[in-house]
């Protein structure tokens, strides 16, 4: 009788140790102590999945969490402005969420905020089967803050996905894009 005892309670621990638990959306690889091990979470707690997640807030979704990234970045000149000679006015930031698979732009001004005289958007775009062969989510604006971000659009790699920026201050304008795949 102790044999089989101890032959069941072995056969529990393996089959315990082979199975996974999961958490609020995230895997958790269950170990043979019992204890949930988190450093093998294989997918994060978002609101959102797939197209899904097509002009969502990535901060809203949770989609900008820590292991999302900059995946491309370029520098932002006024139209009065010589690329590589003038100081860039700012940059837009192509941001890419593993987690989400997902793309959202940030344009950012260097230096203090314009104020109500200028306008900052920002945008993203990725290629589409539909017409006219790209889709691009909502793009936010501000004119009382040196940055903003836009919606997401779900970009699965190596799908590219295209960042925009433009500013205008009424006197001149600017706009830069960054390219990620």
């Amino acid at each position: 009788m102790e044999k089989w005892y101890r032959v069941l309670l072995t056969s529990v621990a393996l089959l315990a140790a082979l199975f996974t638990v999961s958490t609020q959306g995230t895997v958790f690889a269950l170990g043979t102590t019992g204890h949930v091990d988190t450093s093998q979470a294989v997918q994060a707690d978002t609101g959102c999945t797939g197209y899904g997640c097509d002009n969502t807030d990535p901060v809203q979704t949770g989609c900008d969490d820590s292991s999302a990234y900059v995946a491309s970045s370029e520098p932002l000149y006024l139209s009065n402005q010589t690329p590589g000679v003038d100081q860039p006015v700012g940059e837009v930031d192509n941001w890419y969420s593993p987690d989400c698979s997902t793309n959202w732009a940030v344009a950012v001004l260097h230096g203090p905020n314009c104020g109500s005289e200028c306008n900052l958007t920002a945008r993203v775009c990725r290629p589409d089967n539909q017409t006219p062969g790209y889709y691009c989510a909502d793009p936010f604006s501000s004119n009382s803050s040196n940055w903003v971000w836009s919606n997401q659009a779900y970009a699965p790699t190596p799908t590219c996905a295209t960042a925009y920026g433009f500013f205008d201050n009424g006197i001149y304008s600017g706009s830069a894009s960054a390219r990620a795949c």
